[in-house]
């Protein structure tokens, strides 16, 4: 935990805030579940995940067993969200696989080491607030019980402009599922009748984490994904009756296709109303660096590679695999931080001159 001072510098306070933990992590997720004013956060493990309430005096405390979240998985990404509407918020954990150590010796020979699909998948859980600190596991009865998926993330959004949040969850080497609640208030699959299912071509695909936006403007949300040797672009259609693939119109699928993939993020760097794209990069299977890649939406349905003029950091090699946007020194432009194995984390502040204006609100 990195606290702003304000001047454009960070101070780790990991020790002061409680919020070293005690497993392997890979990934968090931060919301208020009680209502009291003060983001908790939820990380993610090998194993029972770590649930730290917000204690509002600059302090967390670990709750994960008291809340009930006790299953033992292997969480890689979980959204936050409302999913009944009664004023707390419910939490969608997205799980990957199940480590065997027998079988260790199917390894890939080009990998050297064995892949997912040597593997049994997890089930994706939903927990539902009690809003009295704890949780119930919902997961079945709610439609959502898929006990053999490999999901490297998961959003929520509100796909059909209905008012109700759809749920996404990118798996790897197997399809999609994309979740839509139906009249009795069950969750149902559409991710083939939605074309969310599998890649472009109809193939299994090692999808990353999903980003979600309104890249067109026309209302309408779409969802870029990060592959590991492509990318999928899905814009919605106006009908609201699917997605389509946008990758190579866009300009995308070419330029992609040398890189493997991780987080992404979608936020208008330049200020011209148009979301704009990043992705970290960095292989999969041995490790290498790879440089990560800045796209300007020309707002004309297209991308354009702008990393050559956007900095030096673009012209690094890095093994990248996490990132998020925020804006560290309230100057109104959306700066980005990364975070690459075996090396030290990156923060990049935008500078990006443009005569186009910003707002910020206050309360």
């Amino acid at each position: 935990m990195f606290r702003n001072n304000g001047n454009g510098t960070f101070t780790d306070v990991t020790e002061q805030t409680g919020l070293g933990g005690s497993r392997y992590s890979a990934g968090c997720a931060a919301g208020d579940y009680d209502n009291d004013g003060n983001a908790d956060l939820l990380v993610l493990n090998y194993g029972q995940n770590e649930l730290f309430h917000n204690d509002g005096n600059g302090g967390f405390t670990e709750v994960s067993t008291a809340a009930g979240l006790t299953s033992s998985h292997f969480s890689l990404s979980a959204v936050w969200y409302d999913h009944n509407h009664d004023g707390y918020l419910d939490l969608f954990v997205g799980n990957y696989v199940k480590y065997d150590r027998s079988k260790d010796g199917a390894y890939d020979p080009v990998t050297g080491y064995p892949g997912p699909l040597n593997y049994d998948g997890q089930p994706n859980l939903l927990y539902r607030n009690n809003g009295d600190g704890t949780f119930t596991d919902v997961t079945k009865e709610m439609g959502l019980w898929k006990p053999n998926g490999r999901s490297m993330g998961v959003t929520a959004a509100d796909f059909n402009n209905d008012g109700q949040l759809e749920l996404l969850s990118a798996n790897d080497a197997m399809e999609n599922y994309y979740f839509e609640m139906n009249a009795r208030g069950l969750y149902e699959d559409r991710a083939i009748e939605m074309n969310l299912a599998y890649g472009e071509n109809g193939e299994n695909v090692a999808h990353m984490g999903p980003v979600v936006g309104d890249i067109n403007r026309d209302g309408r949300l779409d969802i870029y994904i990060a592959n590991l040797r492509d990318c999928s672009l899905l814009i919605q259609r106006p009908d609201g009756t699917g997605f389509e693939s946008w990758t190579n119109r866009a300009g995308l699928g070419l330029i992609r296709g040398q890189y493997s993939g991780w987080a992404a993020m979608l936020f208008d760097f330049d200020h011209d109303g148009w979301l704009d794209l990043f992705n970290t990069n960095g292989s999969a299977q041995h490790e290498y660096g790879q440089e990560n890649v800045l796209y300007r939406n020309r707002g004309d349905g297209r991308f354009e590679n702008v990393s050559e003029t956007a900095g030096p950091h673009f012209r690094e090699r890095h093994v990248g695999r996490g990132g998020a946007g925020f804006d560290y020194n309230n100057d109104g432009r959306v700066d980005l931080v990364i975070v690459n194995l075996n090396d030290e984390a990156t923060l990049l502040r935008n500078e990006t001159v443009s005569a186009n204006h910003w707002i910020t609100m206050r309360r």
